[in-house]
């Protein structure tokens, strides 16, 4: 049994619920893209290594939860654009 720690990565989870068809682009901090390109309406559930790239083109069209806290998207939206990184 190893345990190790990657720099400050480590799993978390993502929960996407997207209303209406919206690009997103979703990378972790291992480089690993998760989601990418047009999302359908409907539910993700994600995980990665955080902390995690996230951009999306129509930030009122999405609600994100990071490790089942929900992430206030307005905060970082501009024009209704979203582009930030993500961190528990």
């Amino acid at each position: 049994f190893y345990f190790y720690q990657v720099g400050f990565h480590y799993q978390a989870s993502l929960d996407i619920f997207v209303k209406d068809t919206t690009k997103i682009t979703i990378v972790d901090a291992t480089g690993n893209t998760i989601l990418d390109g047009d999302q359908a309406r409907g539910s993700y559930q994600l995980t990665g290594q955080a902390p995690f790239q996230v951009n999306i083109d129509k930030a009122s069209n999405v609600s994100l939860d990071l490790n089942k806290q929900p992430i206030k998207l307005s905060n970082y939206a501009q024009n209704d654009k979203a582009n930030f990184t993500l961190k528990p």
